[in-house]
């Protein structure tokens, strides 16, 4: 699960005051549901899935509320994706690529040309301060655990091939394009890769030789029918971390059943678009009761 800053204070901004209710609700689900980069793959019917039928959005209000007196929302590929400039300013404040936790959403940004020689934001007057580097210590040191557990195989023995990078591998070269960021991607890819196993009904480490041909071999068939749906192919690693039992039910199966008896299934490209609608419905409205948590 990935964690952010939050601004204790923005309710009380002219900005946030000013919106209508469904609106900034919507803009608090935009800075959560945003990549690294602050960039959302435009999709408003999850997106209304995740608000509610009583905070009812669209896009057209959406952007003329956002950007009543700025360009809080800058659209990307003909409007298929939005960029927020607020988002870095706030994660990140000035952007370096000394730091390595910027080294990523650096790498995305230039590739949409959103980014200044200075590595500014274009169209955005800045103001924040930096990450303190104690937060880039805390995340070099949490992937250096992980990529650490990935090279332990069974008692005391050392893994030669590592399930983590191969795993990632295998990603990248079907989408070649994608801004690696092993500090965000290696967490995420661990758990996927432990709930493959458990799908699978696999025994033992998941880095055991056996347990790694099969995971990566079931990873192989999800990153093919990710990238073959169209609602799904801008999917990076933690949204099919987070939507892992959706996309497998959409490929695999339904009802839990083991991959092992679907493996000649071919998969209907827009059944885990719809489970991942019915999810989220079921999520937002339980038993046909409006849920009001938190």
């Amino acid at each position: 699960m990935a964690k952010r800053f939050t601004d204790t204070n923005k309710y009380k901004k002219p900005f946030i005051r000013s919106l209508q209710g469904a609106y900034k609700l919507l803009w608090d689900f935009l800075y959560h549901d945003c990549d690294h980069a602050g960039i959302w793959i435009v999709d408003f019917e999850i997106a209304q899935a995740y608000l509610g039928s009583d905070m009812p959005v669209n896009k057209v209000d959406a952007l003329k509320f956002f950007n009543t007196d700025g360009d809080r929302v800058i659209e990307l590929e003909a409007g298929k994706k939005w960029f927020i400039p607020s988002f870095i300013e706030f994660q990140y404040g000035k952007l370096s690529e000394k730091n390595r936790a910027h080294l990523s959403a650096i790498a995305t940004l230039k590739r949409f040309n959103l980014l200044n020689a200075d590595l500014s934001v274009k169209n955005s007057e800045g103001g924040s301060e930096g990450l303190a580097s104690p937060l880039q210590g805390a995340m070099e040191m949490d992937m250096d655990k992980d990529m650490e557990k990935d090279k332990e195989g069974g008692a005391g023995e050392t893994n030669p091939e590592l399930l983590l990078p191969t795993m990632l591998k295998q990603f990248t070269e079907a989408n070649q394009h994608y801004p690696v960021d092993q500090m965000l991607d290696l967490p995420s890819m661990r758990l996927i890769a432990g709930k493959i196993q458990s799908w699978l009904g696999l025994k033992g480490q998941i880095t055991d030789e056996a347990n790694r041909d099969a995971i990566t071999r079931r990873w192989g068939e999800m990153i093919a029918y990710v990238k073959s749906d169209q609602h799904l192919s801008g999917y990076d690693i933690s949204k099919i971390n987070k939507y892992f039992q959706t996309i497998a039910q959409g490929l695999f199966g339904k009802n839990g059943t083991s991959i092992n008896q679907h493996r000649d299934l071919k998969p209907d490209r827009n059944t885990g678009r719809n489970q991942l609608l019915e999810s989220l419905r079921t999520d937002v409205n339980p038993g046909g009761k409006q849920h009001t948590g938190c």
